[in-house]
C-alpha cells in the first residue's frame, strides 16, 4: 500500500475510534460501565487514537510535500523557492502583489497619492505589512538614520548606497534604524507608521547618482525584505567560468560559432568585445585581436562573470540560483530566463532551452567546486 493509502487508512481508522469513544463515555454516563474500568479503557483508546493521529500526520506531511511539487495550487518546499525566486525578479510591481509576504498599497507615481496642486508625486512603491517587520541590509552597506524632522513626512529613515543606487526606506520604527556600517544581512530597521502614514508599510525609494528617481521593481524590494549573507552566496568563480566554458567552446580559444558569430574561449559576442574588454583591460580590442589573445579573452571572462555573479549575490539569491542566473545571462543575456523551458533557434541550428543549459551549468559546477 502506498503512502496516500497509509493515511487515508489511518484517518478511517482514526474516525471509527472517535464514535467508539463517544458510545463509551454515552454508557459511562448511563451507569453501564464501572468508572475504574472505564478510565483503564479510554486510557488504552486515547493512547491508541494518538498513535493514529501521529502516524496520520507523519505521512501526511510526506504525502503533501511530495504532490505539492507536482500538483498545481498545493504549496511545498519547490514552490516557496521558486516564489523567493520570483521575489527577486526585477519586474514592476502592481497594487497588491506581495512580497516576502508584504502587500503592496502603493506603486509608483500612484496618481491616488500624489497631488497636482503642490507638485508632490509619490516617487517610491508602499508595502504594507506589520510593525516590526526586519529590514536587511542587501550588501555591505554605511546607513544614515534620519529623524521625522529630516524627512518631509517619511517619518524615520534610513538611507544607504547600494548598486549605485541611494536606497530610502522611510516610516520606520522609532528606534529601529541602525546607524552606521552593516554587513550583508545585518537588520538595519523595522517596519512602523511613524510620519505622514495611513497604516503601518515600508515606503522604498531608490535615486541614481544625479538625485533623479528610479522605479523600485520587485526585486529591489526583495533585496531589503530578506535575509541573504555573503556566505550564503559565495560562488567559485573558477568552477562557475569552468562550467560555462565546457557548454560554450569546450577550452577552444579560436572557437567561432556559425551561426551567431560568437568568439573565442567564452564564445563572447563580436558586439560585446570592445566594451567588455575596455572595462576588464583598460583598453577596447577589436574582435579580431580578442580572438588571438588567449590572455585577454580569460580576464575579459573572468571580470564579466564577477561582474554577473555580484550583481546576483547582492541581489540576495542562493549559490545555485545565482549559478542558473549568470548562466542564462552569459547563454540569452537576461537572467530571469533561468527556467526556460523552450529550445533556442539561432540562423541554422536549434540549440538547447535555456533550462536545459543552465542546468547543465550547475551540474558541472558542482562536481568542479
Amino acid at each position: 500500500m502506498g503512502k496516500s493509502g497509509t493515511v487515508s487508512k489511518s484517518l478511517d481508522e482514526l474516525a471509527d475510534e472517535l464514535k467508539r469513544v463517544s458510545r463509551t463515555v454515552r454508557r459511562i454516563e448511563s451507569g453501564q460501565i464501572p468508572l475504574k474500568l472505564a478510565s483503564v479503557g479510554i486510557f488504552l483508546v486515547v493512547c491508541y487514537t494518538g498513535a493514529l493521529v501521529a502516524e496520520g500526520v507523519f505521512f501526511g506531511r510526506q504525502a503533501w510535500n511530495q504532490l505539492a511539487d507536482v500538483v498545481p495550487g498545493l504549496e511545498g518546499p519547490k514552490d516557496r523557492e521558486k516564489a523567493v525566486a520570483k521575489d527577486f525578479e526585477m519586474k514592476p510591481l502592481r497594487m497588491e502583489d506581495t512580497v516576502a509576504g508584504l502587500i503592496v498599497s502603493s506603486t509608483y507615481l500612484d496618481p491616488t497619492r500624489s497631488n497636482l496642486e503642490t507638485g508632490y508625486e509619490h516617487r517610491g512603491v508602499d508595502l504594507a505589512g506589520p510593525v516590526g517587520t526586519p529590514y536587511y541590509a542587501p550588501g555591505a552597506v554605511a546607513v544614515a538614520c534620519y529623524s521625522p524632522g529630516q524627512t518631509g513626512g517619511g517619518g524615520y529613515m534610513a538611507q544607504f548606497e547600494h548598486a549605485d543606487m541611494t536606497w530610502q526606506l522611510m516610516h520606520l520604527l522609532e528606534g529601529s534604524c541602525v546607524d552606521g556600517p552593516a554587513e550583508q544581512g545585518a537588520v538595519i530597521g523595522k517596519l512602523g507608521n511613524t510620519g505622514r502614514s495611513t497604516g503601518p508599510h515600508l515606503h522604498l525609494q531608490l535615486l541614481d547618482g544625479d538625485r533623479n528617481f528610479i522605479k523600485p521593481m520587485r526585486g529591489h524590494a526583495a533585496a531589503v525584505l530578506y535575509k541573504k549573507t555573503a556566505s550564503s552566496g559565495a560562488v567559485n568563480i573558477d568552477a562557475l567560468r569552468r562550467a560555462i566554458i565546457g557548454k560554450e567552446s569546450a577550452g577552444n580559444f579560436r572557437a567561432v560559432n556559425p551561426d551567431s558569430g560568437a568568439l573565442g574561449y567564452g564564445q563572447v559576442m563580436p558586439a560585446n568585445v570592445a566594451s567588455w574588454t575596455r572595462a576588464a583591460l583598460g583598453q577596447a580590442l577589436s574582435p579580431a585581436q580578442f580572438l588571438a589573445d588567449p590572455d585577454a579573452q580569460l580576464a575579459t571572462i573572468n571580470h564579466k562573470l564577477n561582474e554577473y555573479v555580484q550583481h546576483q549575490i547582492d541581489a540576495g539569491y542562493s549559490e545555485e540560483l545565482a549559478v542558473r542566473r549568470v548562466a542564462s545571462m552569459w547563454y540569452s543575456g537576461q537572467a530571469d530566463l533561468y527556467d526556460d523551458q523552450r529550445s533556442q533557434p539561432y540562423g541554422s541550428t536549434v540549440y538547447e532551452s535555456i533550462q536545459s543549459y543552465t542546468l547543465g551549468v550547475l551540474s558541472k559546477y558542482n562536481s568542479l567546486k
